[in-house]
C-alpha cells in the first residue's frame, strides 16, 4: 500500500490491521453496489434495504458461517436479501408458523449463537456470553413486535431474519460446507498445550 509506505509510521502488524480493513470496505462497497443494482432492476431497493437491516442487527450478535470468497459471499448474500424481500411482499405467513419459526429461532440462538469463523474467531468467554444474550433479547424483541402484527411485511422480514441466521449458525451447516466450528476452542487447546 504505497500510501502507508510513504507515511511510513506504522508497524507490519498495524499495516496488515490496516489493508485487512480497507479490502473488507472495499468487498462490502462493491457488494453492496451491485445488490442495490439488482434490487432497482427489481423496484425492490427500500424493502431490500429494511430487510437487511432486521437481518443485519441480527446476524451481528449470532455469527455464523462465511463464505471462502468475495464471489460467493456477493452471490449468497444477494440472492437470499433479494428471495428473502420478494417472499416477503408476495406471502401471507401464518402467525402460529411465525411463531414457530421464532421460537425454534431462539432456542438454537441459546444453544449455539454466537457462531465464530476460523478468520474470525470469538476468543474473549465475556464475550461470547454477551452475543449470546443479546441474541436471544433481540429475537425476544422481533417475537413481540411478531405477535403485535404491526405490518405484515415486516412481520415476514423478522421470520426470514429469524430463519436464515439460525441455519447460518448451526453446525451441521458448518459441516456441509466444509469449516470448522467453535474455533475459538483451537486456541483455548493450543494455550492449555503451552501451559
Amino acid at each position: 500500500m504505497p500510501f502507508l509506505e510513504k507515511h511510513n509510521k506504522y508497524t507490519d502488524k498495524e499495516r496488515i490491521v490496516v489493508h485487512y480493513g480497507l479490502e473488507t470496505l472495499y468487498v462490502n462497497i462493491s457488494k453492496a453496489i451491485i445488490i442495490t443494482i439488482f434490487s432497482l432492476f427489481l423496484g425492490i431497493t427500500l424493502e431490500m434495504y429494511c430487510f437487511i437491516f432486521v437481518y443485519g442487527l441480527l446476524r451481528t450478535y449470532m455469527g455464523g458461517i462465511h463464505l471462502k470468497t468475495s464471489l460467493g459471499c456477493t452471490v449468497f448474500s444477494g440472492t437470499i436479501f433479494i428471495i428473502s424481500t420478494i417472499l416477503s411482499l408476495n406471502l401471507d405467513i401464518f402467525l402460529q408458523i411465525g411463531i414457530f419459526i421464532i421460537l425454534f429461532g431462539l432456542f438454537i440462538a441459546y444453544k449455539y449463537s454466537p457462531a465464530d469463523t476460523s478468520r474470525k474467531p470469538i476468543l474473549n468467554k465475556d464475550l461470547r456470553k454477551r452475543r449470546k444474550k443479546i441474541s436471544c433479547m433481540l429475537i425476544s424483541i422481533y417475537l413481540i413486535i411478531y405477535i403485535l402484527n404491526i405490518n405484515s411485511i415486516l412481520n415476514n422480514f423478522i421470520v426470514f431474519a429469524v430463519l436464515i441466521n439460525s441455519i447460518l449458525i448451526h453446525p451441521i451447516t458448518y459441516k456441509l460446507m466444509k469449516q470448522n466450528y467453535n474455533n475459538y476452542l483451537v486456541y483455548e487447546k493450543m494455550k492449555k498445550e503451552v501451559a
